[in-house]
């Protein structure tokens, strides 16, 4: 029951499974290419979730291991997929959108904004519970970000 569940489960196998075939495809037709690659690179961000969430599971969060990962994890994940959205704004919004075609352009202009907003909500969550370690000692029991996206424990 890693992250949640069969329902996460599938939503992982899904969102990776399009992303594989969109990355050839949009590279290899220069199609929102600036977009795919910037998702593609965000992704080194998840070696510090990977490790913090087997630090969890081998009940290692006391470590300092546990503790230098989130301190270079947050700045890590502000800079890869946080700082930069104001430019990918930028770009969403004033790209020349006629080279791409109707379905082309509809998928783009419906798809392209969710990773921000899903990067926006992970580093609230991410944050939130920095500062609330920061001022409790804890993490706090049974928040998202302190289990790895589970909401609750999980055996």
């Amino acid at each position: 029951r890693a992250y949640g569940g069969v329902g996460s489960y599938v939503l992982y196998l899904v969102h990776h499974t399009l992303s594989i075939a969109a990355w050839p495809y949009a590279v290899a037709n220069a199609r929102c290419v600036y977009f795919v690659n910037f998702f593609l690179v965000s992704e080194v961000t998840n070696f510090n979730m990977s490790l913090r969430w087997f630090l969890i599971k081998t009940k290692n969060e006391s470590g300092a291991i546990y503790l230098w990962n989130g301190v270079f994890w947050v700045p890590l994940f502000f800079a890869v997929r946080i700082a930069v959205i104001p430019n990918l704004l930028d770009l969403y919004l004033n790209s020349d959108w006629s080279q791409l075609g109707a379905n082309e352009t509809w998928a783009a202009r419906l798809m392209l904004p969710i990773p921000v907003m899903l990067n926006v909500y992970w580093f609230w969550l991410i944050f939130s519970t920095a500062i609330k370690f920061l001022l409790t000692g804890s993490e706090g029991a049974g928040s998202d970000a302190s289990h790895g996206g589970e909401g609750k424990k999980s055996n």
